[in-house]
């Protein structure tokens, strides 16, 4: 249940990062990646997916580290707003908190 919570947890704070840090250019244009850190994403999304999917230590263990290292780049991005730097917090506190060895 615990893993469920963090995962749900997680994927908001994904969502909420997502539309906060919407951008265009200045001809209005989006931008596909005004943060840079679309490496992290895609790192953390494929961690998500394999520990959901199959909750080992080795695996919970590389997601915590995908979901750190992801939480730290958007963390640098100027592009947050309040909402989503609070939702950064709650995040990085719950991934620290994961206890891979359940």
């Amino acid at each position: 249940m615990k893993r469920i919570y963090l995962l749900a947890l997680l994927a908001a704070t994904f969502s909420t990062l997502s539309l906060s840090s919407c951008s265009s250019d200045d001809d209005g244009n989006p931008v596909e990646d005004p943060c840079g850190i679309k490496n992290e994403t895609e790192a953390y999304i494929a961690a998500m997916q394999a520990y959901s999917q199959t909750p080992t230590p080795a695996k919970c263990q590389a997601f915590k580290e995908a979901a750190m290292d992801y939480l730290e780049a958007a963390d640098d991005c100027s592009a947050l707003n309040e909402e989503a730097e609070e939702s950064l917090e709650e995040a990085r506190q719950a991934v620290e908190d994961l206890d891979c060895d359940e």
